[in-house]
Parts: structure tokens; sequence; C-alpha cells
């Protein structure tokens, strides 16, 4: 088994090991937020979070082939270079929304109590993704990473997030079948937040 840990939050989940080459997938529910077109809502988010839409910033990234990665050193992303990152939003319609990227261009502390459970200080410059609708039904958001080969040792998954208006995150793993087109879910066990 392995641990995925997010040790802002201090949430964790066992992972089992898999025999086949699987997809990391973060699956984000969310209320309302921005989009390209959404001028009020990213107006918002630049006087509350000091954070700046990035036009067509996960484009390179989004369009690329995914193969499947050697070392898990290769899924680290802290997206100031998206072209080099091993993840996209999903293209096959399991998702609702896109990820988008965004720059923190001032100082402005995140809101501890509405916007958590990530660190409320975050430097000027520093990329993150965002999603979000202005929509009042639930609506998702999911980000893969590239294939991950078969592990027979433990590996660890970990990344920083921020929710509000009653998002919530979920990691789950899409397993091939051995000689097969087929597919399996699996949902880690939830950790509520």
């Amino acid at each position: 088994m392995c641990e995925e840990e997010d040790p802002a939050a201090g949430v964790s989940a066992s992972i089992p090991q898999l025999r086949n080459p699987f997809l990391a997938i973060f699956c984000v529910n969310l209320g309302h937020c921005c989009m390209p077109g959404y001028e009020v809502e990213r107006a918002k988010l630049r006087q509350y979070l000091g954070i700046e839409w990035t036009p067509n910033g996960l484009a390179k990234m989004d369009d690329q082939k995914p193969k499947v990665v050697r070392r898990s050193e290769d899924l680290n992303c802290d997206f100031s270079q998206p072209d080099q990152c091993k993840w996209q939003n999903v293209k096959e319609g399991l998702d609702s929304l896109d990820f988008y990227l965004f720059r923190k261009d001032d100082n402005t502390e995140f809101p501890a109590i509405q916007v958590r459970p990530g660190p409320s200080k975050v430097k000027a410059g520093e990329q993150m993704l965002f999603a979000g609708d202005r929509k009042k039904e639930e609506q998702s958001a999911m980000l893969t990473s590239w294939p991950i080969r078969c592990q027979n040792t433990t590996g660890k998954l970990t990344f920083t997030f921020w929710i509000y208006n009653g998002a919530r995150v979920e990691v789950l793993i899409l397993e091939e079948e051995p000689k097969s087109k087929n597919h399996k879910l699996k949902i880690l066990p939830e950790n509520r937040i």
C-alpha cells in the first residue's frame, strides 16, 4: 500500500499497489467561480485573492500526447512551465468544466476561513490551477496524469489545494485491464476536509 497525503490538510488515503498502468485523476466538484468570459468573477478573484487568469495558459499542456511516465518525479509540476507538466484536463466529457492557469499577482492573503486547507500566504508569481462556474448546479473538473507504469514499491502523491463554497477534492485511479482496452475506475477512500 502507498500513502497519498496532503501535509497542509492532513489528508491521507491508502493507494493499493497496482500491477497495470493507471492514471491518477483529480476530480473537483464545484459550486461557482470563473471561466473565460467571466470578467466580473475574475475581477473579484483579483480583488479578494490577488490571482489573475493566464489566457490559454494550459493549451500546450492539454495538447500533449500522453506517454507512460517512468519515474514518479515525472509527475512533479508547479505549473511555472505548463508545457512540461505531465497532466491535462480531461477531454472525454467526463466532467463539466476545465481547470485554468492563474498567477498570484500580489501579496493578498487568502481568507483562511473561506478558502482552505492550503496555506493562506502564497508568493506573488506562483502559478495555480483554478476551476469553477457561476451556475447553481454542481459542476466538476477533472485533471489526469499521464499513465503510470506498474509499480512494485510504494508511491506517494502529494499536492497543495484550496477549496471554497463546499467544493471537494477526490483522487481516483483508472486501471487498465490486462490485454484489453477496458478500464476499471478505483475510487480511493474519501477523507472529508
